[in-house]
């Protein structure tokens, strides 16, 4: 069981290095940490490049409370930036095994904070850091930085402030997030499975170095919310 655990790190580290795409650092001008609800997560179809669209198949017990999605550097007019690699093998070789060696240091608060909610948790962490982290300029201090973030934000403290099959409006969510985390927020809907438009996401704004949380009504072209087109929406309970 030693070999086992010591070993599958390794296989991970192996399989997104060789997979990787290799483009060149890019400039960041503020990141969103997005914590997700994760009823919504497993009700709302996403799209695969071999299934088309499907649902998740999530794990049996999924938390009741808001998990994080991750922490995605913008660019300049909010422009996601992703899967940023660096060009030389070596480099790339150290800089992801100095991430996987933050994501064990860390594990056993990440498992409960950031977990994946269908599949294994260190495959999800690895392919928010390649997809997102990469782009970061923050290195391993990008895993460090995105637990800071959600205690920050006190994401724990919005655990039952939001009743499941209850409907809200945009304003009133952002009203309740707002008087528990003191941060303006932008709220992202999604549709389900029943073409019911749920609330989904909650994403907070920081600096450009992921230390400081912002009102990301201080960043150009804000919005309350994403995908919210109707006047109201809920928070699903368990699919």
């Amino acid at each position: 069981m030693d070999i086992i655990k010591h070993v599958a790190p390794l296989c991970y580290l192996c399989f997104y290095l060789f997979t990787s795409p290799l483009v060149t650092s890019v400039n960041v001008d503020h990141h969103l940490l997005s914590v997700q609800w994760p009823n919504s997560y497993c009700s709302v179809p996403f799209t695969s490049k071999t299934a088309g669209r499907k649902i998740p198949k999530c794990r049996r017990r999924i938390p009741q409370e808001f998990t994080i999605h991750g922490l995605w550097p913008q660019g300049s007019n909010s422009q996601r930036l992703r899967d940023c690699v660096n060009n030389s093998l070596p480099a790339g070789l150290s800089r992801t095994k100095k991430v996987l060696d933050k994501f064990m240091e860390l594990q056993n608060v990440l498992h409960k904070i950031w977990p994946s909610l269908d599949n294994d948790d260190l495959a999800f962490w690895i392919n928010q850091w390649e997809s997102h982290g990469s782009c970061s300029g923050l290195e391993e201090q990008w895993v460090t930085a995105t637990k800071r973030l959600y205690e920050l934000a006190d994401v724990a403290k919005l655990t039952g402030k939001f009743k499941v099959n209850t409907l809200y409006t945009v304003d009133e969510v952002q009203s309740i997030i707002s008087s528990v985390t003191k941060w303006v927020t932008t709220v992202k809907c999604s549709i389900d499975r029943n073409g019911h438009i749920v609330f989904h996401e909650i994403h907070f704004c920081a600096d450009a170095s992921a230390r400081i949380l912002k009102n990301c009504s201080e960043i150009p072209g804000w919005n309350a919310s994403r995908g919210c087109t109707t006047n109201r929406a809920i928070f699903p309970p368990l699919p």
